[in-house]
Order: structure tokens, then C-alpha cells, then sequence
């Protein structure tokens, strides 16, 4: 998902925080789990998404 995520960041056009919509061109980013993993241990590409550090931090399970 990183990989992906650097090629997208590669375009100029915005790359929304799934969580805050922030551009993450701008910020640091992170990887977080749409259904949490302490829930399901699910890593398949659909349950990953794109947030800033701080809208993943602020969040819980």
C-alpha cells in the first residue's frame, strides 16, 4: 500500500486523508486500517487506506 500511495503522491493532483481530507502532499502520511485490526486481522488492500499521522493517532478502534 505504500508503494502505492508514493506513486500516487508523485501526481500533483490532491490526495485526500481518508479521515481529515487533508492533502497528504503536505503532511506526513501513515497507513490505517478501515476495519481495525484488533478486530479482524484483515490486511488486503481494500481495508488499507491513506490517513494523515495525526487523524490516525487521534482515532481509535
Amino acid at each position: 500500500m505504500r508503494q502505492l500511495v508514493s506513486q500516487r503522491l508523485q501526481n500533483p493532483a490532491p490526495l485526500p486523508c481518508v479521515w481529515s481530507h487533508s492533502d497528504l502532499h503536505r503532511q506526513k502520511y501513515a497507513i490505517d486500517h478501515c476495519f481495525p485490526w484488533a478486530r479482524w486481522n484483515n490486511n488486503d488492500l481494500w481495508n488499507l487506506l491513506p490517513t494523515t499521522e495525526k487523524a490516525k493517532q487521534a482515532k481509535s478502534d
